[in-house]
């Protein structure tokens, strides 16, 4: 060993004193902001920040300052008395469904309506009415929305037709107005942590939003999306982690806000309109596993659009995903819809579809008398697929029977009504 070795023998070469390392790491960092200074560059937050945490060592927990205590030093009667319930910030006929102050993620494709589903969510949580016409919002309160893709025009849009479409009351529209800071953050570098792996930490931007949100009662911040919040972690399961970690202080605020963060889905689960699952975020699964609650929306376009709990650590399981419409006229307000609805108007469209094929159909067979299939397939100018399942579909309905004998070549007639 060194001259300057201070190890006991047999300790471990990893195992350096902290305060030995904490002080190398100072003296980096007195060196990085001299370097700095000297060159007349500005010394940032995040220059200084190893001056105070001693680098990539994270400051003690204040827990971790004061002796350990069991339950019986924590006070007699604390394993004998019923704890608080749980607070919610949705709920669905009666039960949890998204709980008070955890880190949440919403997770679907870019473009289909995650941005919309969170500002629709910001109204109800301000005004008090069900988000999506489904849950139920507990408690109404204040809402820190933050879309780094947005100007202020957009956010402004959105909000205003959301509202229209939910017929606001004037006292309801006071609400929202008075509960939702909007923050249109679009061309501006708001990421909320930095670093790689497990040293991933906070930024100046994540302590300016800290102390914004510590001055009021909040009850959801939305930060949307997680790209823009926290670039680079995607990649990396310790780093995911981390950055949710750093996340969840921002719960710790006086109103113990509910944090939901937008993230994408990857491009297997676009192009298959993927069931849902930790596999369908994009990037590592410790975004998924690191979160409190995850929904999803799923589907391949508008047709079979919907909204799947995923995940809930303090709320009963999801169970079926919740189907959902964007009504025209509105804007891309999105809603939830019965499923025997939409199952009716489904049925009704891929009637409509098949209308004209079975036309076609019918001209071809009352031109020629007991054809065959094939015969039907080449004269329908509507391809195979399409004219076959509209083909059974009438012979189901009666409309088409086959005659011929047992061993005979099929063929087809048309029955009239």
């Amino acid at each position: 060993m060194g001259d300057h070795d201070q190890r006991e023998p047999g300790q471990p070469v990893d195992s350096e004193p902290v305060a030995s390392l904490d002080r190398r790491r100072r003296l980096k960092a007195l060196e990085r902001v001299a370097e700095a200074v000297e060159r007349d560059e500005p010394v940032g937050p995040e220059m200084t920040r190893d001056l105070h945490t001693g680098g990539n060592l994270s400051p003690v927990p204040d827990i971790l300052r004061r002796p350990l205590r069991t339950i019986g030093e924590a006070g007699d009667d604390w394993l004998r008395c019923r704890p608080p319930d749980r607070d919610h910030l949705l709920m669905r006929e009666g039960r949890g469904a998204l709980n008070q102050g955890a880190v949440g993620m919403l997770v679907g494709p870019g473009g289909r309506g995650k941005s919309w589903l969170l500002c629709q969510l910001a109204l109800s949580v301000a005004t008090g009415r069900d988000w999506l016409d489904y849950f139920e919002v507990v408690r109404p309160g204040r809402v820190l929305l933050a879309l780094a893709e947005e100007d202020g025009h957009e956010i402004w849009r959105r909000l205003y037709w959301a509202a229209r479409a939910m017929k606001l009351t004037d006292e309801e529209a006071d609400a929202a107005a008075a509960n939702i800071v909007p923050l249109p953050l679009r061309g501006t570098p708001v990421g909320l942590v930095e670093g790689e792996n497990r040293s991933v930490g906070p930024t100046a931007a994540f302590h300016a939003l800290r102390e914004q949100l510590g001055r009021d009662d909040y009850r959801l911040v939305v930060l949307d999306p997680l790209a823009r919040f926290a670039p680079d972690v995607e990649s990396n399961n310790a780093a995911a982690t981390a950055a949710v970690q750093v996340v969840e202080e921002l719960t710790k605020g006086p109103g113990h806000p509910t944090v939901i963060v937008c993230h994408h889905s990857n491009k297997e689960s676009r192009k298959t309109g993927s069931e849902g699952g930790p596999g369908m975020n994009r990037g590592v699964t410790g975004l998924h596993d690191a979160a409190r609650w995850e929904a999803q929306l799923l589907g391949k376009g508008e047709d079979d659009l919907a909204l799947k709990l995923s995940k809930g650590n303090y709320v009963p399981p999801g169970g079926e995903p919740i189907p959902l419409e964007r009504r025209d006229g509105e804007y891309g307000f999105i809603r939830a819809i019965d499923p025997e609805v939409r199952a009716e108007r489904a049925a009704e469209a891929e009637a409509e579809k098949l209308r004209p094929i079975k036309q076609a159909i019918r001209k071809i067979i009352s031109a020629n008398p007991e054809c065959t299939k094939g015969t039907v397939v080449d004269l329908a100018p509507h391809g195979k697929p399409a004219v076959t399942k509209a083909l059974k579909l009438m012979m189901l309905s009666g409309e088409v029977v086959n005659v011929g004998e047992e061993g005979e070549r099929k063929a087809w007639k048309l029955v009239l009504s």
